[in-house]
């Protein structure tokens, strides 16, 4: 099997776990166990192949093979010292076209969002105990906007509208919720206690 497919076969892996979580209806209520090992063994898999290898190049797995290597970087949010690892090296790739501005905007404001602080971007949000959607940002939405342009988004008012008229991720205990969330940041080390 080509390296471009073990990366594709590890995404529709996860895809497939994500999807059977969202039907069951626990995927807005907690991190499965189930989900959060096969993240930690995708990353386990990824770093050991560039630890030999390298970063893998465009003209080795293509685009879609690249896009796989962000998204299980992406999704170790259990490792934050390997996303805090790779974020610079994947940054640098940017710019000559080798690694897709959008992927690695997702993994540069996952980092912030389980750091709690504000986001470059606005990629991710938390609901708050009133049903109240939050996404908390570095500047104000118009500088967002921007940003978001530039990676081809909506603006984040948009964004946040879609959000609130889906509410299917919205908790269903938030308080529980919140308690399991910030057990976890400390558990994987995302905070100290």
């Amino acid at each position: 099997m080509s390296l471009r497919d073990e990366l594709l076969t590890r995404i529709t892996e996860e895809q497939t776990l994500r999807d059977k979580l969202e039907q069951d209806g626990t995927l807005a209520d907690e991190y499965h166990a189930e989900r959060e090992a096969m993240h930690i063994r995708h990353a386990k898999w990824l770093d050991n192949l560039i630890t030999k290898e390298g970063l893998p190049s465009l003209e080795n797995v293509g685009i879609l093979g690249i896009s796989a290597v962000c998204r299980i970087i992406n999704d170790a949010i259990s490792l934050p010292e390997l996303q805090k690892k790779y974020l610079p090296m994947l940054q640098e790739k940017v710019d000559p076209g080798e690694y897709p501005k959008l992927d690695v905007a997702l993994i540069e404001d996952c980092i912030l969002f389980h750091e709690q602080l504000p986001q470059k971007y606005g990629l991710y949000f938390n609901w708050s105990e009133e049903g109240i959607l939050v996404i908390p940002l570095a500047e104000d939405d118009a500088v967002v906007d921007e940003r978001r342009s530039e990676l081809g988004l909506i603006p984040i008012k948009e964004a946040r509208e879609k959000l609130l008229a889906s509410k299917e991720l919205t908790p269903k205990n938030y308080a529980a919720k919140k308690a399991a969330y910030e057990a976890w940041r400390v558990r994987v080390g995302w905070v100290t206690s």
